[in-house]
């Protein structure tokens, strides 16, 4: 129980309640700390990068420059054994999984909300691919049944109830069967349903960090 200030010092997500007795609990929200020097540390970013005297006095700044989606969950549901993510074959609302959706842009502090979700593996053959692709749904058995915030610039959608995040896990070098994967940062496409089928002539898309 924590009634005085948290401290944090490295990359963190922090997940609470509030409650009192004779009172109805709040929900459980989760908020993700994200600090460059740690990430760029993590196994799987790029030495050779990481540590270039070309690169290094970059690397840390264009991180910021990305907006980030954070997703916390139950490392089990997702990763363990019987994870989706181990599991991916498994489909419909019976692979869900429920996950706290976080999205905010470092370069502009107001551009940012966050919603209880559910989680599953989209995609054909590409679930079988190490880099898989999410989607995302909002349901009012988790927290609103709606995603409302402008997430893509230029667009009137405000309003979402499924989310689409695209890895590229299944685009090789041409011509290299196991190449190295191309367009590595995910991408974000709305799902929602559209006035009319002119309104739009593609989905929106948006480059992000996926934590």
């Amino acid at each position: 129980i924590y009634t005085g200030p948290v401290s944090i010092s490295s990359t963190t997500v922090l997940r609470a309640i509030a409650y009192k007795n004779g009172l109805v609990p709040t929900n459980v929200d989760a908020k993700s700390f994200l600090y460059t020097a740690d990430i760029i540390q993590q196994p799987n970013m790029l030495g050779s990068v990481v540590n270039s005297t070309d690169y290094s006095d970059e690397i840390q700044p264009a991180l910021r420059e990305l907006p980030v989606v954070s997703l916390s969950f139950n490392p089990g549901d997702i990763l363990g054994g019987n994870g989706i993510h181990t599991r991916y074959w498994l489909t419909g609302r019976t692979s869900e999984r429920e996950v706290h959706f976080e999205y905010f842009n470092p370069a502009n502090p107001g551009d940012s909300t966050h919603e209880p979700a559910g989680i599953r593996i989209h995609g054909g053959n590409s679930r079988e691919h190490p880099k898989k692709n999410f989607r995302i749904y909002f349901r009012s058995d988790y927290g609103s049944s709606r995603l409302e915030h402008y997430l893509f610039p230029g667009s009137p959608v405000d309003s979402f109830k499924h989310l689409l995040l695209r890895g590229g896990g299944h685009r090789r070098a041409e011509g290299q069967e196991g190449g190295r994967l191309q367009n590595e940062t995910p991408q974000a496409q709305p799902h929602q349903e559209r006035p009319s089928p002119a309104a739009f002539d593609c989905e929106n898309h948006r480059h992000q960090r996926l934590i």
